[in-house]
């Protein structure tokens, strides 16, 4: 499934995925929490205990979640039974676009 993830170094990675519980824990470091981002049908993937087990913040996912994140993050899309589907190329573009600004500050 395409998805993107991003650690807390600010690499971001877009590509083909497995999407399932083990390898969503696995990417994060630990138990999942799903947080709504950018626009209907986009889902990010986070550390549920990351500002607790001090994790570092990730400070992209924080931008485009609007509070802090700590962790890497995994972002992909949601249909309407809430299962994961392929991220939008427009939530690509608008991850980009938030990548960009936060380059030019």
């Amino acid at each position: 499934m395409r998805a993107v993830t991003i650690d807390t170094r600010n690499n971001l990675v877009i590509g083909d995925f497995p999407i399932d519980l083990a390898w969503l824990q696995e990417q994060v470091g630990g138990h999942i929490e799903a947080v709504h981002i950018i626009s209907p049908g986009v889902v990010m993937y986070i550390n549920n205990e990351g500002g607790v087990r001090h994790l570092l913040p990730n400070l992209i996912a924080t931008a485009l979640y609007r509070d802090l994140i700590c962790g890497d993050v995994v972002i992909c899309g949601y249909d309407e039974e809430g299962d994961d589907v392929d991220i939008p190329e427009s939530a690509i573009q608008e991850i980009f676009k938030k990548v960009r600004a936060r380059s030019n500050a």
